[in-house]
Parts: C-alpha cells; sequence; structure tokens
C-alpha cells in the first residue's frame, strides 16, 4: 500500500468542496494540493475501473479492453487534473503501473473483442473476410490475415496484489505532486463522493471529509453559474435542465452512502453560519491542531453571499418547491 496519509474532500459538484479545502490550506500539519481537483483514482477507465477488471471480473477478454481503455486514457482525459509541467512523467509511470499489471502480452486478435476488430465489426463479416484472405494467400502464396495482428493484454490477479502494485504506483504519483510523507495530503475530489472507500485498500491511512449543500443552491448553482455557453442552462455536469432529473440525481447521490468512522460530513451552509463549532468538529476529526494560521484563507464573511442563492432566480421558484417537497431531508434551515 501507499505509504502516505491521504485526506480527502469531495462534494456532488456545486456543493463547495473548495471552501474547505481553502480553510485547511494554511494548516502547517498538511500538505494541501491547491492546483485543482484530482481525480486519478475513479476517473473513467482509471484505477477502480482497472480493479473491477482484473481482480473481480476476472475475464481474459475484459481485460485486455479495460487495460487499453487506461492506456488511452493517459492521453485523453484532462479532467483528472494532472499539472501540464508532469504530465509527460505522469504518463511514463502510469505506463510502468501498467505493465507491472500485465501478466503477459503478445500479437493476435480476437473477434469477439471490439478493441481488435475496429469498433465492433459483424462477425459474419469477420469470418468471411478470414475465409477470403486464406483463400488469396494460398492463389498467392503468401500470409494474410484479417483482422490484423495486434498487441494484446491479459491480468487476472489476486486483490492483495493489485492493491500492492496500485498503492507504489500512487506513492510515486503523489511524490511527483510534490508531496512528501511526513505531513498527510489533502486532494479535493480524489475519492468517490457516493462511495467514498473505495480505494482506501490502496493507502496507509485515508479519511474523507464530504460536503453537502442545500440542494436548492446546488440546483441554482448549477444552473445558472457553473455552466458553458452551449449548455443554455442545462447544467454542465448534473441536469438541471428538468428539475425532475435534477431531483433524482440528487437524491441517488446522497442516499446510501455507507458510515464510516473515517467519513466525516460537513454541510457548507454550517461552515458559514456555524463556523467555530464546524471547525471544531473538522479539527477534532482529523486529529489536527487549531494553529493560529488555520482557515486564514477561507473567509466565512464572504462566502455567505454564496448561500440562498437560489432566492436570486424567481424564474425557478416552482422547481423549487418541487426540491423542498421531495428532498425535505437534504433542506438547510439557514437558507430557507
Amino acid at each position: 500500500m501507499a505509504n502516505y496519509d491521504i485526506i480527502g474532500i469531495s462534494g456532488c459538484g456545486g456543493s463547495g468542496a473548495g471552501a474547505v479545502r481553502d480553510l485547511l490550506s494554511g494548516c502547517s500539519e498538511l500538505q494541501v494540493y491547491e492546483k485543482g481537483e484530482s481525480q486519478i483514482l475513479h476517473y473513467a477507465d482509471g484505477i477502480l475501473d482497472l480493479k473491477h477488471y482484473l481482480v473481480e471480473c476476472r475475464d481474459k477478454i475484459a481485460s485486455n479492453a479495460a487495460l487499453k481503455r487506461y492506456k488511452k486514457s493517459l492521453y485523453d482525459y484532462r479532467s483528472f487534473s494532472v499539472p501540464s509541467d508532469i504530465i509527460k512523467e505522469y504518463r511514463k509511470i502510469s505506463l510502468k503501473y501498467m505493465d507491472a499489471l500485465i501478466l503477459c502480452k503478445w500479437k493476435g486478435f480476437s473477434t469477439f473483442d471490439p478493441k481488435d476488430v475496429g469498433g465492433g465489426t459483424d462477425k459474419w463479416i469477420v469470418n468471411k473476410s478470414m475465409g477470403l484472405c486464406r483463400k488469396i494467400g494460398k492463389l498467392f502464396g503468401v500470409e494474410l490475415a484479417f483482422p490484423p495482428s495486434k498487441e494484446r493484454y491479459f491480468s487476472i490477479l489476486p486483490e492483495e496484489r493489485f492493491n500492492d502494485i496500485t498503492g507504489k504506483y500512487l506513492d510515486q504519483y503523489f511524490h511527483l505532486l510534490g508531496f512528501h510523507e511526513k505531513k498527510p495530503v489533502v486532494l479535493e475530489q480524489f475519492f468517490v463522493f457516493s462511495h467514498p472507500t473505495l480505494g482506501f485498500e490502496f493507502l496507509k491511512s485515508a479519511k474523507v471529509i464530504l460536503v453537502q449543500r442545500d440542494p436548492r443552491d446546488v440546483y441554482a448553482n448549477c444552473r445558472f453559474t457553473i455552466k458553458t455557453a452551449e449548455s443554455k442552462n442545462m447544467g454542465r455536469f448534473m441536469p438541471t435542465g428538468n428539475v425532475e432529473d435534477f431531483i433524482k440525481y440528487y437524491n441517488a447521490l446522497h442516499t446510501g452512502i455507507e458510515k464510516d468512522p473515517r467519513v466525516f460530513t460537513v454541510q457548507f451552509e454550517n461552515l458559514i453560519y456555524e463556523y467555530e463549532q464546524t471547525v471544531q468538529d473538522i479539527v477534532a476529526f482529523l486529529g489536527i491542531q487549531r494553529t493560529p494560521e488555520f482557515g486564514k484563507k477561507f473567509d466565512p464573511s464572504f462566502s455567505i453571499k454564496n448561500t440562498g442563492i437560489y432566492k436570486s432566480f424567481p424564474e425557478i421558484a416552482e422547481d423549487v418547491k418541487k426540491i423542498e417537497k421531495r428532498l425535505p431531508q437534504f433542506l438547510n434551515s439557514y437558507v430557507d
């Protein structure tokens, strides 16, 4: 397992997780990553997906496809926030990590694997083409093959082995980010909000602070503030164009989160309106001292303007009523 102690801060999106990061960034006992989010653990086709296919699924074709998707992701995805100045070294250690996971590799193909036949070529076409290649090759005295052979990967690993390899890789990743092992490292969105203990098995020590926010403000924030020109008030990363979809989305993310002593939930509004008590709770959970520099980068009197923002958009008044009716357990009285 990795030799680092990791503290994760996770939110559902637009929930104010960055406020907790700012709160902790002045603490001398911690190393806080301030260059953005770090989703290396759980981004699509990443580490947790690899574990599913190599350890849990244990299928020869699925493991090949999963490893190829992982390799492709190292060049395609940017959402896991690897700084541009270390991207080349990041890819280098990630490819070595992938090689450590692979049991064997060879040139070949499988008609059942879309990664080998150009995106899911019909099996009938593949079989006919194979037969045609054999006939032409025999006629001209050459060897023709269809589909052309590609590098194939195979891996089925015991969980302990996968965790050990991954822990050593994460040590390299944390070091690459500029951290040392003597102080806990704080990473935003490193763990999955709706299943925060996923990935704990790779680490020597891990804790997570979940940041929840009143769904009315999350809805307004993601519909009107966190959006792109193309989204047209539909929400960049959650459905806000239809309040019924938003309610299902928010409820599913917040329901069924496991109870674990290593997971602590903070209400964004309470961090502002009950600042002293909330800070005491966070400090106690993390087991750190509240030194004079603690919290200097977070000002609750400034952040209070980010509460009750749904009231600034009268056009969603009916949507707000539906949220209040369907998600009463998540409402915060400070923003009523």
